[in-house]
């Protein structure tokens, strides 16, 4: 997580790991979160984006954003 003072900007670096109930993943590169405050307590994630970069089972070969 990076605080930018001068915007009161939050970015958070996240890793998803998805599983399914079967055992089948999803692969997920890494991804980062940038938020903007509107108020002290609250905050808006106005960028997030994602990539799927491949899994396993009925998910082999996935690719997209």
């Amino acid at each position: 997580m990076e605080f930018l003072r001068t915007t009161g900007t939050v970015v958070f670096h996240v890793q998803h790991h998805w599983v399914t109930e079967s055992g089948d993943t999803l692969n997920l590169d890494p991804a980062t979160a940038t938020s903007v405050p509107l108020s002290q307590t609250l905050f808006a994630i106005v960028t997030y984006p994602e990539h799927l970069s491949g899994g396993t089972g009925r998910f082999a070969g996935a690719m997209g954003i």
